[in-house]
């Protein structure tokens, strides 16, 4: 398990670093996060939706630790603090979101919430990817 201190991991012969502790204040940034997820809501919440029309939302943040693409415990564990937000998920439960994309983990993951295709695009430095959408 990595350090606190150096905020790495060895994984499968490969140092595997994580900046976002560098870059984050957990108790701020929880606050701002639940306001940016309120107003989120709000915004959908205040769509009239007309017939056959699709929602698509996009976030950086995984809604669900499901969709981080990492399947080894030890890495999972690792990333287990910033790598997804219940509270997102729970949005898309609550509303008629038909798309819903997202990232951050450099990892691509896909399934459903509610109602709700998720799809963790998970473009990685040097690894493109992209969805093609057609409705």
């Amino acid at each position: 398990m990595g350090d606190i201190l150096n905020f790495s991991i060895n994984l499968d012969g490969r140092s595997v670093t994580w900046i976002d502790k560098w870059m984050m204040e957990v108790s701020s940034d929880k606050d701002f996060y639940s306001e940016l997820l309120n107003k989120f809501e709000r915004r959908l919440k205040e769509i009239e939706i007309k017939e056959n029309q699709k929602i698509i939302t996009v976030s950086h943040t995984i809604p669900s630790r499901k969709f981080s693409g990492h399947h080894k415990e030890e890495l999972q564990n690792f990333l287990t603090a910033y790598s997804g937000s219940t509270l997102l998920g729970d949005i898309l439960k609550r509303n008629p979101v038909d798309y819903h994309f997202c990232g951050h983990t450099h990892k691509p993951a896909k399934g459903k919430i509610g109602k709700s295709l998720v799809r963790n695009i998970g473009a990685d430095f040097y690894d493109f990817r992209y969805w093609t959408l057609e409705i």
